[in-house]
């Protein structure tokens, strides 16, 4: 092996591992965003803000939400269920999410998936949770929501 051979073979091997080590920086800076994204919503949705929690999610009729034999389409639709089965911050609870694992699958998609567990007056429920995303106009929406 020639010395110039070897100076270009670690070369190159330094600036793959320097661009590996950005890429992990910056996926876990997009993995950060969506966490915040989700740390709002249960914020909102904790001072019985429905539209606030809303706000994480993509703003059109394609947003679908599906869970157990129910499928919605539409960010209006949801937020009209949402706000006939939680008419006040009373019947909303406190919502938290926990066990939260965010993948990226590209540098504007994702998903996530965790446990949300809604505390009542009287009784918790919880449940489990897939959320896809999509990075549009540099923030992350969900377009997908998955929850039993």
């Amino acid at each position: 092996m020639t010395l110039k051979f070897k100076v270009l073979f670690f070369s190159a091997l330094i600036v793959f591992s320097c661009s590996q080590h950005k890429s992990q920086q910056s996926q876990a800076v997009e993995i950060e965003a969506i966490h915040v994204v989700m740390n709002r919503q249960a914020s909102a949705w904790n001072n019985g803000d429905i539209e606030g929690y809303m706000q994480g999610y993509w703003n059109s009729d394609s947003l679908i939400f599906t869970g157990g034999k129910t499928k919605t389409m539409g960010w209006h639709q949801a937020i009209r269920r949402y706000r006939t089965s939680y008419p006040d911050k009373a019947a909303m609870g406190k919502l938290t999410f926990s066990q939260l694992e965010t993948t990226l699958t590209s540098d504007l998609s994702a998903y996530t998936t965790g446990v949300w567990i809604l505390n009542g007056d009287s009784n918790a429920v919880e449940g489990r949770f897939t959320l896809v995303w999509k990075k549009m106009h540099n923030q992350w929406l969900i377009i997908a929501d998955h929850t039993s």
